[in-house]
């Protein structure tokens, strides 16, 4: 019997420059499941989640023109936000990379950076474990 084990990365990630240049460093620690500043201090993290599992794979209210979704987040009290990043969406087909996803998940997580709040990308490959489940359970039908 085969094992097949997911890994489901996640990091905190600093948008790329400027909008997180506001946003200090965050590093985990070998011996703690602290997260830690530039000053060594430990840092908390309040807030929420946004994953949409199904086309178009992300939420437009974080970067509609006029949206004022990552102030009003941050202005709750919220310093980072649990964002859903879609294989399904990154990679549709085989071969084929979708770099406008790529792009608007940048533009979500500088948005939020701008505010003050931490993204944290988190994988998901929703289309290939349904396609390993149905397997699975087609294999487990057959067996005698």
């Amino acid at each position: 019997m085969s094992k097949v084990s997911f890994v489901v990365g996640a990091a905190i990630v600093a948008a790329s420059a400027p909008a997180s240049a506001s946003l200090p460093a965050i590093r985990t620690s070998a011996t703690d499941s602290h997260f830690y500043d530039d000053f060594g201090r430990v840092r908390l993290f309040h807030g929420g989640n946004r994953v949409k599992k199904g086309f178009p794979w992300l939420f437009d209210e974080i970067n509609a023109p006029n949206s004022t979704f990552a102030k009003d987040y941050a202005a709750l009290g919220l310093n980072v936000v649990r964002l859903g990043w879609m294989w399904s969406g990154f990679n549709p087909n085989e071969g084929y990379f979708n770099t406008t996803y790529a792009a608007e998940i940048q533009k979500n997580v500088d948005l939020l950076a701008e505010q003050g709040v931490y993204t944290l990308l988190d994988m998901h490959q929703v289309g290939e474990i349904r396609m390993l489940a149905c397997a699975n359970i087609l294999h487990r039908g057959t067996r005698g």
